[in-house]
């Protein structure tokens, strides 16, 4: 009789196991239900409240609907975000969000603990500097070779060195020649004769050998041919190359002093091959020598050398600058800025927000109540503020300025879990 009781009683409890087991029914595909999600961890959700086992923060309630064999935030009776993109995976990705990536939901107070700020989208105008070095160069249009049309003795020197400044007029040395003595001569002869048409032709050809007026006129007045005659300079500027010495024969042709004119020098600059769109003939540039701080000098883009440098990927400019008390010397570097404004308005977003993956560029939008979507962007040349946005964005929008980097790390996050359990299925 006591074995009957104990079985009766063991098989009591078993239905009781039973029927208890079968009330925790599992949910229904659209049940809504309170669960208790990580505030730092979305993917950790539970039936009871607690503590969340990764990170140790205390799970947060939530309203929550199943879908598709997982819970997903329910927005009271919006569709939520998992609905909002079913079917993508059939459709194909929306080319607006970069692969790997998915809208997120981040509640406003984990938005402070991860320091996230946005910025709404203006169109404005803008201005591009851009920043180079470059290399001070003689200006080759003011470059002046003197030489001689005849021969002689150089009998003797007053510009003596190389560096030396010579103005217009001053003179460079006196010299011996046979052949100008024999012109004087003939230019006298044409003179007493009163043969006006040899007398030009002889006064041009001394003109032309660099005898100036003065000097034609002292032999006419003196009657008298000069054997030894000073040659004056016809240029102004530094002595850069010398060739001549007292007592050298020199002959016609013979190159003798190199003079450059530093009033006004180029400035080569390197300029990214990134850059030249922006980069035109006419523009300004500012030039700044950097050992004399704020002593800046304005110059003229001149010319755009046609080539490329392979190596460096830069392009050379030929930028033509005055040069006042000759501060600027040949082979010394400076410092050079172009500023190139931007006549028609743009959207200009901050560095910052944007976040470069290779293949894509894409920012975060902020759509309220938390979410953050990926955007991905086509974006046009770098300015002073930032860069220029072709396509992806509309003004108003609101952007991600920081901890977009936070945001990134969860949405793609998301993208795995979300994957996992499409495959799962």
């Amino acid at each position: 009789m006591r074995k009957i009781w104990v079985v009766f009683g063991v098989t009591v409890l078993l239905v009781f196991a039973l029927s208890c087991k079968s009330k925790q029914k599992p949910p229904q595909e659209g049940e809504v239900r309170t669960m208790y999600q990580g505030p730092m961890h979305p993917q950790v959700i539970q039936e009871k409240p607690g503590d969340c086992p990764i990170c140790g923060m205390k799970l947060v309630p939530r309203k929550m609907i199943y879908k598709s064999g997982k819970w997903v935030l329910y927005e009271e009776g919006k569709e939520t975000e998992e609905m909002e993109h079913e079917g993508m995976e059939e459709m194909g990705h929306d080319m607006k969000t970069p692969p790997g990536l998915v809208p997120v939901n981040i509640p406003v107070e984990r938005q402070y603990l991860i320091g996230v700020k946005t910025e709404k989208v203006k169109a404005k105008i803008s201005e591009k500097s851009i920043r180079t070095y470059g290399k001070v160069d003689y200006n080759e249009k003011k470059i002046f070779t003197i030489n001689l049309k005849f021969s002689g003795w150089i009998e003797k020197l007053y510009v003596d060195y190389e560096g030396k400044f010579v103005n217009r007029g001053d003179r460079l040395f006196k010299i011996y020649s046979p052949e100008l003595y024999q012109t004087q001569e003939e230019l006298l002869i044409a003179k007493e004769r009163g043969d006006s048409a040899l007398f030009e032709n002889v006064k041009k050809k001394l003109n032309l050998w660099g005898i100036r007026d003065f000097q034609i006129e002292k032999t006419l007045k003196n009657k008298k041919a000069e054997p030894v005659i000073t040659f004056y300079s016809p240029y102004r500027g530094f002595v850069i190359e010398k060739k001549i010495y007292e007592g050298m024969k020199v002959m016609t042709g013979m190159n003798l002093y190199k003079i450059a004119d530093l009033s006004t020098v180029w400035v080569h600059a390197d300029i990214y091959e990134e850059d030249l769109p922006f980069v035109k003939e006419g523009q300004k540039a500012e030039i700044e020598v950097p050992y004399i701080p704020g002593n800046k000098m304005e110059g003229t883009i001149e010319y755009i050398y046609p080539e490329l440098n392979m190596k460096t990927r830069t392009a050379k400019i030929r930028i033509s600058i005055k040069n006042p008390g000759y501060k600027l010397k040949p082979g010394m570097y400076v410092n050079a800025k172009i500023k190139i404004p931007l006549k028609q308005k743009k959207i200009i977003i901050p560095v910052d927000a944007i976040l470069f993956s290779g293949e894509h560029n894409y920012v975060f939008v902020k759509k309220g109540k938390g979410k953050f979507e990926p955007i991905v962007l086509k974006l046009g040349p770098k300015v002073d503020s930032g860069y220029i946005v072709l396509e992806g964005l509309n003004e108003g929008e609101e952007i991600v300025t920081s901890g977009n980097f936070l945001i990134d790390s969860e949405s793609k996050i998301q993208a795995a879990l979300k994957g996992m359990s499409v495959h799962q299925h």
